[in-house]
């Protein structure tokens, strides 16, 4: 099967903390295999398999507390 990249802007990820809630979340969406976030610019890269929905990552990170652009 195919994976595919994603890449999100978070808003509200300012410490190491935000960064582990942001990627627990996405880590339970299923389908997803890696997710890898910057602090600096806000920047959260998840490799899913294609099945997996851009609305799916969105809604477990506005769950976790944070908002997507």
């Amino acid at each position: 099967m195919e994976d595919k990249k994603i890449v999100l802007k978070v808003e509200g990820m300012k410490c190491d903390n935000c960064r582990d809630n942001v990627e627990k979340a996405l880590k339970e969406v299923e389908g997803v295999e890696h997710v890898d976030t910057d602090l600096t610019t806000g920047e959260v890269k998840v490799l899913c398999e294609e099945k997996t929905g851009i609305d799916s990552l969105k809604r477990a990170i506005k769950k976790a507390g944070y908002k997507v652009k």
